[in-house]
């Protein structure tokens, strides 16, 4: 007998801050990994290059979001919660599912919205995931209130209704 499975619609964001004089390192930042609650151990993480992942991209940040596992999800990157907001849904299928942008924004496009050297970038992902269908039984003694009481016990002031 196939079991049945619910959907439920997760979301979840992290946000990290750019430090301006990082956009002339080459290296790769990431956040830390978060778990996705019912999922059978999914977590995911975003990744960042402040001065880009390839040559081609030496004067861009380069971002990306990671899963660990295959997964369907809609993800969205925002600089300071508005500038350079993009959305994608994308089918993360193959090691090492992560997608993103290797050219995100120019170094120059970035300068001026930096504030004493800082720069916030926020990460958030929507995704379905199944979880294990629960249907909630009632209790024993729950079946059985239709049912007349035998018997009803008196202690003190309180009277208790009793099934035999």
């Amino acid at each position: 007998m196939p079991s049945m499975k619910d959907v439920r619609t997760f979301k979840d964001s992290t946000t990290f801050t750019l430090k301006e004089a990082h956009l002339t390192k080459k290296k790769c930042v990431e956040t830390e990994k978060r778990d996705i609650p019912s999922s059978d151990g999914l977590q995911w993480w975003a990744r960042y290059h402040p001065a880009g992942d390839r040559d081609a991209a030496k004067n861009y940040i380069s971002l990306y979001v990671c899963f660990n596992k295959p997964v369907t999800a809609t993800y969205t990157f925002a600089v300071n919660n508005a500038f350079f907001n993009y959305t994608h849904t994308y089918k993360f299928k193959k090691s090492p599912f992560g997608v993103g942008y290797y050219q995100y924004a120019s170094h120059e496009k970035l300068r001026p919205l930096f504030r004493d050297g800082k720069l916030t970038i926020t990460c958030s992902i929507e995704t379905d995931i199944e979880v294990p269908f629960v249907l909630s039984v009632p209790r024993v003694f729950q079946l059985f209130d239709h049912v007349p009481t035998d018997v009803e016990i008196v202690v003190g002031s309180k009277k208790i209704q009793v099934r035999l």
